[in-house]
């Protein structure tokens, strides 16, 4: 057996076989998608995990620890109990149940974040993270696939003799699905490119200001708003404990990447990358790391820190959180081209047709309203629907083989036989 195959059995020895396991996941994912006529799917959604959850506390009497999350004193000292409870069981795998309520503002979809937290011989931390709200159907695969997987994990864990060498945190989200609130963060963009355009036509300050202001604005994410409540709630100890965040997501897609810097390309990973990642802690970090070398004195100036680093510095630090790794530039040189062809076909126009300019002339405010609205749609189509097309495209394409080499199935069976 090589080592490869050693590997998977080692992975796999703990769990049903491989092929029992499918065919369970097929008939939970069929079951999951059923609902009554009068139920909409987001209250289905959080039925199933309701049931779901009392599945749990009945298979496993005195093993189970449900809790509210929120910030109330008197939730916190049950939390604080459960938890030492449950961190100090020496007889075997044992599950934490948390229920967070969603803010108003953080509400798209469904109400409520699921964490079923097994502790484990460290306090160190793994999250394997779903969400299990959907948009417009029963979404087999966006995203009960990955709520079903997540939820087997969390059976194999509890139906084991021992506790996990880590702690593991199965977390099903929601309100990841943006309920097309994600199109406002293309349209924030379009207006910033819009303003720039006209701030570099009419030498305007007030445009370039307007401009600059939407540029992180348009970077922001309005789904993944469960996640996001969730990882609000998490101390610096907390955060410190996770060693990794995995996101379960359309796995029916049989693709390994989907683009993730534009609005409807996002999953709940994003709110863990997002931890003291956003532009007012890079700002924040850079103005200590300049002061912080202006203050070590002459020696750490002539060691090159600053000015020698600090613009390295900061181009390092705000680049990905300001323009998304390029995307608001490569956006802006289309919007300007964009513009300048506008411009050279009225031009064009006010030449050959003057009656047509007579006419732009009387009626200037209607005519540049409607050509700044047409500029602003064609702009949010070509951003929302057909550059992410495009550059999916050309990813699937480029890597068909690589990704038929990772989804390769190894028979470990024959393996070892031979």
């Amino acid at each position: 057996m090589d080592s490869q195959a050693q590997a998977l059995e080692r992975v796999h020895a703990p769990y049903a076989p491989l092929d029992a396991r499918v065919d369970q996941l097929l008939r939970d994912i069929r079951a999951a998608c059923q609902k009554p006529a009068h139920e909409s799917h987001n209250r289905a959604n959080e039925r199933q995990v309701e049931e779901f959850l009392s599945r749990l506390v009945a298979e496993l009497p005195g093993r189970t620890y449900p809790i509210p999350r929120d910030g109330r004193p008197e939730a916190s000292q049950a939390a604080r109990q459960a938890w030492s409870a449950a961190r100090a069981r020496r007889d075997g795998p044992c599950v934490v149940i948390e229920r967070q309520r969603l803010s108003t503002w953080a509400l798209r979809t469904t109400r409520w974040n699921y964490l079923f937290t097994v502790p484990g011989e460290s306090d160190d931390r793994v999250i394997l993270v779903a969400h299990y709200d959907t948009w417009r159907g029963p979404g087999a695969d966006d995203n009960t696939t990955g709520e079903e997987i997540v939820k087997q994990y969390l059976l194999a864990d509890l139906r084991s003799s021992q506790r996990p060498r880590l702690t593991h945190t199965y977390f099903l989200a929601g309100s990841e699905e943006c309920g097309l609130i994600g199109l406002l963060s293309q349209i924030l963009l379009a207006l910033g490119l819009q303003a720039a355009n006209l701030a570099i036509a009419q030498q305007d300050w007030l445009y370039a200001a307007a401009a600059i202001a939407l540029a992180p604005l348009a970077s922001y994410r309005f789904g993944v708003s469960g996640s996001r409540e969730y990882v609000k709630t998490l101390g610096q100890e907390e955060l410190r404990r996770i060693r990794a965040v995995v996101s379960v997501d359309s796995v029916g897609e049989g693709r390994l990447y989907i683009p993730n810097y534009l609005a409807g390309g996002t999953t709940d990973h994003v709110s863990s990358l997002e931890v003291n990642n956003g532009l007012w802690h890079r700002l924040r970090e850079i103005v200590a790391r300049v002061v912080h070398g202006w203050s070590a004195g002459p020696t750490a100036r002539r060691c090159g820190y600053p000015p020698a680093r600090w613009w390295r510095c900061c181009r390092a630090r705000l680049h990905p959180g300001l323009i998304q790794g390029w995307t608001f530039v490569s956006f802006f040189v289309m919007a300007w081209l964009l513009a300048q062809v506008v411009d050279w076909g009225f031009s064009l126009g006010f030449t050959l047709w003057p009656a047509f300019a007579v006419w732009f002339g009387r009626h200037a405010a209607f005519a540049m309203a409607a050509v700044v609205i047409l500029e602003l749609a064609l702009l949010v189509y070509l951003m929302a629907r057909r550059i992410p097309t495009w550059i999916d495209n050309a990813y699937r394409h480029e890597n068909r083989a690589d990704n038929r080499g990772s989804l390769r199935r190894v028979a470990v069976g024959a393996a070892s036989a031979g």
